[in-house]
């Protein structure tokens, strides 16, 4: 199995919150990951799995993935109907 390298870069933005952002080599995050994340926050929230005092950020990362996946989708779809369907001529 081929070793991945990573890339590692810090920045630091003006309300001194560290971001982090790693770059993986043959490594992605697809829209159906993102999906299976919300999928996962949908359910755990559902266990009670979340402290009163941590649904804030929770719901502030959900809604952010829900608009990541849907407007992911959006696109999906605008490209898929605008591009021709192999076999056909134009």
């Amino acid at each position: 199995m081929p070793k991945s390298s990573s890339k590692i870069h810090h920045k630091i933005f003006r309300w001194r919150m560290p971001v982090l952002n790693i770059c993986m080599e043959h490594k992605q995050l697809t829209v159906a990951d993102m999906a299976s994340l919300k999928a996962i926050i949908e359910a755990a929230n559902s266990r009670g799995a979340f402290k009163a005092t941590e649904l804030t950020t929770v719901g502030m990362l959900y809604d952010k993935l829900a608009h990541f996946v849907e407007q992911s989708q959006a696109q999906l779809q605008a490209q898929a109907q605008t591009q021709p369907v192999q076999g056909e001529s134009q």
